[in-house]
């Protein structure tokens, strides 16, 4: 191996590590920190991403990742010069950012977690608008540093996945909201076909217990992960290693943790199923970006965590946790539960068919913030006003509202497209497996997952970043994202749950 590449590869594994401490640092922020702890631990984690960022633009960096670079691929495998060629992206982005304002950045989103999650428990959105304003200010500023030429709002878009501007989504979501209205319409029409979740308790200890093994049966590791609870759902940690998922729970809802544990499932089976061969911890082994997470996610969710298959195989283990609340339920019965389409406020316990909607809301109203359409301040009346024109109601509170998640609180703005695109994607990539694994359902009714972990470990996983997103979702289903084929999909599942 190359020498130089060989110091090069040395020192993104070290710059690597030292985001892991981030990684770790931010997940227990969002979950074991006491409150108390919370400026100590903004100081702690503002000081480490100002050395980082001094590290990652260091000269003597940046001159070894141009004199690998300048040389041409001449001499390295794909593997190597792809690490190359990302190095040197990174690099590039990272240098056009002042030190300042990365220290300032760092400052506010330290703050912001904090400030969302008092504002939401306080229900009170004008605890939380001041930071809010902070960080659409700072995320101006960054994205005229990295592309003065491009609009702030697409240079966000591109920071959780490079290849889909605004006007791509304005154009898939658009046709997105015309057919699922009209789906929806033909279910309105029908009414419920889906027993009401019993008005019992269900014991929190064992809701633990049930999801626990519903994630492991899925693929998650446990000698390799965990899971804990905080207020919004999430898996974090710092290496593939250590993957830590989050969940929360009702004593009157199973679902809430039940499903939401499916969906991080998916998210930490990606992480654990990255490379940890010699190229463990460089660039090009890393996720690829969250439309394709976000993919793995929904996939479960959706596609298996929904599926008659799985009521099969999960509601014998509900019943063994919670006997007495299911005496007279079938899986078939379960089955319709969690398909049941219906108005939700919160986003994360939506329905398949409405979700998408949750997302587009979002969206919309990012773009409107970054265009200057609303401000800030007026936020929490933009989000009733579009919430009543999409999903049919106004949110009871701010707190089931403008402030249920978590992701404007940590300046994640261009985040929340990724959701539905991800969702288009993993049901094609679903499909996809199903052609080469026709009995798969079958043996999911089992209870036997191993067949899909094991594609999805091979196909998507395992890839890193040797491709764009783009190009692994149209080299692994046929085809780019297609809204056609989405909407197809949710027809025909739909049509033969409500009979219209």
């Amino acid at each position: 191996m190359n020498k130089k590449y060989q110091e090069l590869s040395d020192e993104l594994k070290r710059l690597s590590h030292l985001g892991s401490i981030l990684g770790h640092l931010g997940w227990d922020m969002q979950s074991k920190l006491p409150k108390g702890a919370f400026t100590a631990r903004q100081n702690q984690m503002t000081a480490l991403t100002c050395i980082l960022h001094e590290q990652s633009t260091s000269e003597d960096l940046g001159k070894l990742i141009y004199d690998l670079y300048e040389k041409g691929s001449d001499g390295y495998n794909d593997l190597e010069w792809k690490n190359i060629s990302l190095a040197k992206r990174s690099f590039e982005d990272s240098i056009k950012i002042p030190s300042e304002l990365i220290k300032r950045r760092a400052e506010i989103s330290g703050l912001g977690f904090q400030k969302w999650l008092e504002a939401k428990q306080s229900n009170n959105y004008q605890i939380f608008a001041p930071l809010l304003q902070q960080y659409i200010d700072i995320s101006r500023e960054c994205s005229h540093h990295l592309n003065p030429e491009k609009h702030p709002y697409d240079v966000c878009l591109d920071g959780f996945e490079r290849g889909y501007t605004s006007k791509d989504i304005d154009a898939i979501f658009s046709q997105l909201k015309l057919g699922l209205s009209k789906i929806y319409n033909k279910i309105q029409a029908k009414g419920s076909i889906a027993k009401p979740l019993p008005k019992q308790k269900f014991e929190i200890s064992k809701q633990v217990q049930l999801i626990e093994e519903v994630a492991v049966a899925l693929g998650f590791d446990k000698n390799i992960g965990r899971i804990d609870t905080s207020e919004h759902p999430f898996t974090g940690g710092g290496h593939n290693t250590d993957v830590r998922m989050t969940t929360r729970y009702d004593e009157n809802d199973l679902n809430s943790a039940l499903l939401s544990i499916i969906h991080e499932t998916g998210h930490a089976i990606y992480e654990q199923g990255r490379r940890t061969d010699q190229y463990q911890d460089t660039p090009v082994s890393m996720a690829l970006g969250m439309v394709v997470h976000e993919s793995q996610s929904l996939l479960l969710e959706r596609r298996v965590g929904q599926s008659r298959a799985f009521a099969e195989y999960c509601f014998p283990l509900i019943q063994k946790y919670f006997p007495e609340q299911f005496t007279s339920w079938t899986p078939e019965d379960y089955y319709l539960l969690v398909n049941q389409v219906g108005p939700s406020e919160l986003r994360i316990e939506a329905d398949e068919l409405t979700y998408p909607l949750h997302i587009i809301l979002r969206y919309e109203l990012e773009k409107d913030l970054f265009n200057h359409r609303i401000e800030v301040k007026d936020l929490n009346e933009a989000w009733n006003e579009r919430s009543l024109l999409l999903l049919g109601f106004k949110p009871e509170s701010e707190a089931s509202g403008v402030l249920q998640d978590a992701h404007w609180g940590d300046g994640c703005f261009g985040y929340f497209p990724v959701y539905t695109l991800g969702a288009m994607a993993g049901s094609q990539m679903y499909e996809t497996f199903l052609t080469s694994n026709p009995d798969a359902e079958t043996n999911f009714a089992k209870g036997d997952f191993s067949n899909l972990k094991s594609w999805m470990n091979k196909n998507i996983h395992a890839k890193g970043q040797l491709q764009s997103a783009k190009s692994l979702i149209s080299s692994v289903t046929g085809t780019a994202i297609n809204v056609d084929n989405y909407l197809t999909y949710l027809d025909q599942k739909y049509k033969k749950i409500y009979n219209y």
